[in-house]
């Protein structure tokens, strides 16, 4: 977990000095179907999302915080696949242009008013 956390604080240029105890509890009591990837992907999240130099349990998703694993793909309906994959592509655009929205949208592709408004929708702040 150190590595993922320096390397996606580095990437967004914030000075995360670690993970707080509940936190750690949380995340070697989740199951992680994902695996790395998935581990990588709460990391990254929490960093880019969080408020702090210490991750806390409320920068981690509900299923995390709860205790829950995720939905196997296959037991996922199509309109939370599609809007799991749209986050994790918001979230890394943002993630590459430390949190510069308007160069995010460019990098997808997509309206800055329109990326803004999906944003929204899909609760990233």
């Amino acid at each position: 977990m150190p590595n993922f956390l320096r390397k996606h604080s580095a990437a967004v240029r914030r000075n995360i000095t670690g993970i707080s105890e509940e936190a750690q509890a949380k995340l070697q009591a989740y199951d992680w179907p994902g695996n790395v990837r998935e581990l990588a992907n709460v990391i990254e999240r929490a960093v880019v999302l969080g408020s702090g130099p210490t991750v806390t349990l409320e920068d981690f998703p509900g299923r995390i915080a709860a205790g829950r694993t995720t939905p196997t793909p296959e037991l996922q309906s199509y309109r939370e696949g599609l809007d799991a994959a749209r986050k994790e592509l918001i979230l890394k655009a943002l993630a590459t242009t430390h949190g510069n929205r308007s160069a995010a949208a460019k990098l997808l592709g997509l309206e800055a008013k329109y990326f803004l408004k999906l944003m929204k929708s899909l609760g990233i702040e």
